[in-house]
This record gives structure tokens, sequence and C-alpha cells, in this order.
């Protein structure tokens, strides 16, 4: 979860925010696959550490708490 976190961080401005990286993105960076990406993410919403803004035919933004 860690490697997911320094690839969204890397693609945030400053303040943490108005990170839209795309799964095909996200995957090499964190060297795993896109559906794992996709767990990585659930479960660090889950735990607090990542705020997810879900838009409809666009790609997620992702937000570091």
């Amino acid at each position: 979860m860690l490697l997911l976190l320094l690839a969204i961080a890397d693609e945030a401005d400053d303040w943490g925010h108005k990170a839209g990286p795309a799964l095909d993105t996200l995957g090499p960076k964190c060297r795993c696959t896109a559906r794992t990406v996709i767990r990585l993410i659930q479960a660090a919403e889950g735990m607090g550490e990542l705020r997810v803004i879900r838009n409809a035919n666009q790609l997620n933004q992702y937000q570091l708490t």
C-alpha cells in the first residue's frame, strides 16, 4: 500500500490534492496489476489514508489524508 500512496503523492499537487492518475499509470509504479491497484485503493480508503472523488465518465481523483 505504501507504493500506491507514494505513486498518488507523486501525481498530486503540493497539498496532496487533485491527483488523478489512471490505473494503467499506477500499476507499473506500484509493481502490480490494475486489479491489485483497485484493491489497494479500497483498502487505503477504508483505513482513512485516501479519499476517492469518483467522477462519472472521467478519471477518479484522489486526496491524501
